[in-house]
């Protein structure tokens, strides 16, 4: 019986961001727990639950346990202890002015879910379930590999009834920082603020193509015109894999109301798909007791990132990109996160490089604090043959495949277990780690269905 969707609800009551998945946890281990199912959990909140179905043929199912958490302008929302407030709309769960958290909820749902089934002729099945996949990777870097004994992988971490996710992205955290020196203007200056937000926003890897606007590199382009005399603060952007779609920042200028006024006019005129404009609002702040910063080239790096997609191939599809996610200021010092995705390793290696020596011509520190690999397409493919007839059996026409550039766990999986054959699926997922995200009900039942037949198939 398919309770994808029962279970899903149940998820989305957890509070579960990156790093904090205990609680989540907890819920898995209580469910193989009730179940009798064999069950491994480590330090680090990762859970592996087995379910032997005398098969002989094993499988792994696997889904990620974090949520990218992100709330609209003005909206309080404490993501570790609440769960999720969401809203049935038609055929469509969404959240109230947050992120939803279908990215991964919707695929560890419908794996519980597969667990139930008793007489259904299975592969024996080891499901894993990762944490901080929206951030660092530690869960997939860290999963004991040696309590798995099958080397076929169907993860559920897609975003696309129908699709099936042969290729990934591999992801490159990367920080950029500087120490700022306080200054005491002698002339007369204007302190403005100004604000952006209501931006498309979107995921890091899936959207960058789009050639949507980044608040940060939009914030960048205007204070390069500002040329301000030096910074009160700064803040853009919410996680280092969403394209920013808010940035603030207080400066000192000897522009006029009237100058700032011309120039936030011409930036508002930017227009994204669907017609969607930036909104743009600047104040101009009283004199105060202010700390005023050098303002080190802020202005320049932001402006002249190269933000989007860096090498594409032929058909135009992302082979590197990045993307400024962050920009934060405290106690004086300026920091950047920055996400590179790349699934070439040379050219992923000459981008980190140029990178570099972008940050340092600025006079900025950088330091690469991670980077995880990509999974390539896997011709000799057991799994994916029997995806694509199991959905045309189903549905009436098949499965088709699709190479991403969002970074997946597979990448991990691949580095771990030799000859791993890889496919990833998913229900219908809109406008992932953003406040717009949003998962078509139908679409969470007919993937149960497809991989129901499909573990059926696999078994034979």
């Amino acid at each position: 019986m398919d309770k994808s969707v029962e279970y899903f609800r149940k998820i989305l009551a957890i509070p579960r961001p990156s790093g904090k998945e205990e609680k989540v946890a907890d819920f898995l281990c209580d469910f193989a727990s009730r179940n009798h199912f064999e069950c491994y959990r480590d330090t680090h909140n990762n859970v592996i639950i087995k379910k032997n179905n005398n098969s002989r043929k094993t499988i792994i199912l696997q889904g990620h346990i974090d949520m990218v958490c992100i709330a609209e302008k003005g909206v309080y929302k404490n993501f570790d202890a609440e769960g999720i407030d969401w809203v049935l709309e038609g055929d469509y769960i969404h959240a109230q002015k947050t992120s939803l958290g279908a990215d991964n909820g919707v695929g560890v749902a419908v794996i519980l879910s597969l667990l139930e089934e008793n007489n259904a002729r299975f592969p024996n099945i080891e499901a894993v379930f990762t944490v901080q996949e929206e951030t660092t990777m530690l869960g997939a870097n860290t999963v004991n590999y040696s309590k798995l004994s099958g080397n076929t992988l169907l993860s559920l971490d897609g975003d696309r009834e129908g699709v099936i996710e042969v290729s990934s992205a591999g992801f490159c955290s990367v920080k950029i920082n500087k120490k700022l020196k306080k200054i005491n203007p002698k002339e007369k200056l204007n302190i403005f603020s100004i604000e952006i937000s209501g931006l498309t926003g979107g995921h890091s890897g899936d959207d960058i193509d789009k050639g949507r606007l980044s608040a940060n590199k939009l914030l960048g382009l205007m204070l390069k015109e500002i040329e301000p005399q030096g910074i009160i603060s700064i803040y853009g952007g919410e996680k280092s894999n969403s394209i920013p779609v808010m940035a603030i920042c207080d400066f000192v200028t000897t522009k006029t109301v009237g100058e700032i006024s011309s120039i936030c006019s011409k930036y508002r005129k930017l227009e994204e798909e669907n017609k969607n404009h930036p909104n743009i609002v600047f104040t101009k702040i009283e004199d105060g007791n202010w700390n005023i910063y050098d303002e080190s080239n802020i202005s320049a790096f932001l402006s002249e990132f190269g933000q989007g997609v860096l090498f594409a191939n032929g058909d135009g599809f992302p082979i590197v990109s990045q993307n400024l996610g962050m920009v934060r200021f405290k106690n004086g010092e300026v920091e950047f996160t920055i996400s590179l995705r790349s699934s070439d390793k040379h050219l992923e290696k000459l981008c980190l490089e140029k990178l570099k020596e972008f940050s340092k011509g600025y006079k900025f520190d950088y330091v690469l604090e991670y980077s995880n690999p990509f999974f390539s397409y896997n011709k000799n493919s057991v799994l994916r043959p029997k995806l694509i007839k199991a959905y045309k059996s189903l549905y009436g026409i098949p499965a088709r495949e699709r190479n991403i550039h969002a970074g997946l766990e597979g990448g991990v999986f691949a580095k771990n277990i030799s000859d791993i054959d890889i496919c990833v699926i998913g229900a219908d997922i809109y406008d992932m780690h953003s406040t717009k995200e949003r998962v078509r009900v139908s679409s969470i039942h007919r993937v149960y269905g497809w991989v129901f037949k499909t573990l059926k198939d696999f078994a034979r």
